[in-house]
């Protein structure tokens, strides 16, 4: 019985809509990928997200009722109006990039790229770049299932601002990086693409890649507030493996799909990664405090960091 106690009597509807949903939406015409069907690849996929839910629900009993994190106001309004401010800067840099000419683009060589990266060029695909973003709203979502957990639920507040906090955090840097290095995305070179693509401002915003940033924040935060929660938990290692599988997939699809360099697919990894740690262990609570080895500390107009040593 402890399978359905998280939905109650609701958890058969649960998994009936949950089931239609993805069925429904990761569902496409059969073509050829790593050398199976994309068709099996949405199914397996679906049932690696219902899965998830199954195995979060299975735990959602065994959670700890000691309180893992706090808000202190005067920290989040100065976090959130510093992250907005530095996305609004991100947002205004990106709009002042001028477009690749079209003449410029004819005589660009593969060869001005560096050898570790290089290889990246040879890759194009529209459908990758497609399948991409479905993996983005979906690693993004995998927090939400946080929710399906009793305690957890009472703690909506403060998970729901830590992650907006860590989703703003992550987006503002890939921004801002992307305005200000204005690098050429693989396609570019690559005689395959189409040149109305490489003409788009997108086009000179490669470095880094957003979408595996922001994948690995989503994981790395859902890994590190569950592992809060439920720390002896047998499904918890499957749990993380499973989401932080699906954005190391959307890293590789980004590459694949020639919008992405090695470098750029690293760098957002280990961004997302940090931002989805750090923003919940500076939350903890002070009984959780003595597991990490920093604090936030709000004061009158700045946040103080200390780092125990």
């Amino acid at each position: 019985m402890l399978f359905f106690k998280p939905f109650g009597n609701n958890f058969l509807q649960v998994k009936c809509i949950t089931e239609h949903i993805l069925t429904t939406y990761f569902t496409a015409d059969s073509f050829s990928f790593f050398g199976f069907s994309m068709h099996h690849f949405y199914k397996n996929t679906s049932r690696m997200f219902i899965l998830l839910i199954y195995l979060l629900a299975y735990n959602a009993g065994t959670a700890q009722a000691q309180e893992k994190f706090t808000l202190h106001w005067g920290s989040e309004t100065t976090l959130i109006a510093g992250g907005t401010a530095a996305l609004g800067l991100g947002y205004f840099l990106v709009n002042r990039i001028e477009p690749l000419q079209a003449d410029a683009v004819m005589v660009m060589n593969r060869n001005a790229v560096n050898l570790y990266d290089r290889e990246a060029t040879y890759n194009f695909s529209r459908r990758l770049a497609d399948i991409s973003d479905i993996a983005l709203v979906g690693v993004a979502a995998a927090p939400l299932f946080l929710l399906t957990g009793k305690n957890m639920r009472s703690d909506w507040l403060e998970i729901g601002t830590m992650y907006s906090e860590a989703a703003l955090l992550t987006t503002a840097l890939v921004t801002i990086s992307k305005g200000v290095f204005k690098r050429n995305r693989p396609f570019v070179y690559n005689p395959a693409a189409p040149l109305d693509l490489k003409l788009e401002k997108d086009a000179r915003q490669s470095f880094f890649s957003g979408h595996t940033a922001i994948t690995f924040a989503a994981a790395s935060f859902f890994s590190t507030v569950y592992e809060k929660y439920y720390p002896s938990s047998s499904v918890r290692p499957y749990i993380s493996g499973a989401v932080f599988g699906a954005a190391a997939l959307t890293g590789y699809l980004r590459y694949q799909s020639g919008k992405h360099y090695q470098t750029d697919i690293f760098t957002g990894a280990v961004i997302g990664t940090a931002i989805g740690y750090l923003v919940p262990a500076m939350h903890a609570s002070k009984a959780e405090a003595e597991e990490v080895p920093f604090t936030l500390t709000p004061g009158a107009s700045v946040i103080s960091l200390s780092i125990a040593l």
